[in-house]
């Protein structure tokens, strides 16, 4: 049996029951966002929708991939963007001002751990989500994308929109 394993990173969408990435914008629409680590930190999701494009693909080119020589083959799935652009796209449908203080990992970590250890208040604020704000690596697609000449047919910034509406009324409140 020939398989095509797509494997998808953080898939999001208006109807997801994770809350990270609505509490994340929920964040910024009041304004108590602030960026993590370097301007060149990368964002790792995908709508569900490119994810429903993206297997749609497979079907459709699924000869291609039967006639081939592999029995088994699998792919990374991803919509790659800097932080920056990613969360500029969610203020906008949030209609705010993104904020543009960035604080460095290495001192948000040691707060969070001075935190844990001493004074152990309770913040939407994690070692790990602080690690995955930082990120500077990427997850890319570019194996799946040049194989199945596919590429994410909805932008980000129709998807976060869709979110936005779909999470929050019109002031931007949850």
């Amino acid at each position: 049996m020939k398989t095509v394993i797509l494997r998808p990173t953080t898939v999001y969408g208006g109807g997801m029951p994770n809350e990270s990435l609505r509490s994340l914008f929920s964040a910024i629409s009041k304004k108590r966002f602030f960026f993590i680590g370097s301007k060149l930190s990368n964002s790792c999701y995908i709508s569900v929708d490119n994810v429903v494009s993206a297997i749609a693909r497979v079907i459709d080119q699924k000869e291609k991939f039967i006639e081939g020589p592999k029995h088994c083959d699998a792919y990374n799935l991803s919509h790659d963007m800097y932080y920056k652009d990613f969360l500029g796209l969610a203020a906008k449908a949030l209609k705010v001002d993104l904020p543009m203080f960035r604080m460095p990992l290495s001192f948000i970590l040691t707060l969070l751990w001075l935190n844990e250890t001493i004074f152990n208040v309770e913040i939407p604020l994690t070692s790990k989500r602080a690690k995955t704000l930082a990120r500077r690596s990427i997850y890319s697609s570019r194996k799946f994308e040049d194989y199945f000449t596919w590429h994410p047919q909805i932008s980000h910034s129709t998807t976060i929109t869709d979110c936005v509406n779909s999470w929050f009324n019109q002031n931007g409140a949850k």
